[in-house]
This record gives structure tokens, sequence and C-alpha cells, in this order.
């Protein structure tokens, strides 16, 4: 991969990163103009009380998406400091550019992915 290349990459990961902690800080504030997610003394219905919790159980398991998912984008960027990005931490053969595009921080091949999956 070339230096173009890598720019544009590590371009898109800082993009990328930008837009996550945009939407976790959106998400905190979201969270605190409503109590914390806290279940409200009004409710009375069963109801009301089990939709906030799948809300909230929702929103947790969301931001730790976010948050895995800044992990690998910061690694990525790592990655492109030390000169490894782009290459599986399996097999160490070049990732397609094709899945790199589609998922930027990919640290495996789509065959490599694959077994990880599996086991």
């Amino acid at each position: 991969m070339n230096k173009k290349e890598l720019k544009q990459y590590q371009k898109k990961l800082i993009n990328l990163k930008k837009e996550i902690l945009d939407d976790l800080s959106f998400s905190s504030d979201d969270e605190n103009n409503t109590g914390n997610f806290s279940i409200s003394h009004h409710s009375t219905h069963l109801t009301d009380i089990a939709d906030e919790t799948l809300q909230r159980q929702n929103h947790i398991s969301l931001n730790k998406h976010l948050v895995k998912t800044l992990k690998e984008i910061d690694f990525s960027l790592l990655k492109i400091e030390k000169g490894r990005y782009g290459i599986c931490e399996n097999c160490h053969n070049k990732i397609p550019k094709k899945r790199l595009n589609a998922e930027p921080y990919a640290r495996f091949c789509i065959d490599c992915r694959q077994i990880s999956e599996k086991l």
C-alpha cells in the first residue's frame, strides 16, 4: 500500500473516530437529559417499566459496541504509524482493499475472520 492510500485510510479512520465520539457525546447528553434512563416513579404499568428497561439495555449495548469500535480504530491508527496497517494479524497476508474500504479498522482478512468467528 502506498503512502497516499495510507493517508486516505488514516483520514477515514480519524473521521470515523470523530463520528463515534460525537455519537457517544450525544448519547451521554441524552442520557443526562432523561435522568440516566431511570425508571420513572410515575410509571405504574409493567409495560412502561419493561420498555424503559429495554431502552436502557439497548443504549448500554450500543455504547459498548461503539467503545469497542473506537479501540479498534485507535489500534488501526497505531498500525499505520508502525507500518503494519492492512496486514492480517493471523496469516500476515494483505487485507484486501475492498475489505478495508468497508471496515477500515479490520484486523483480519475475510478468511481468518470467518475462522475466528467459528471458534
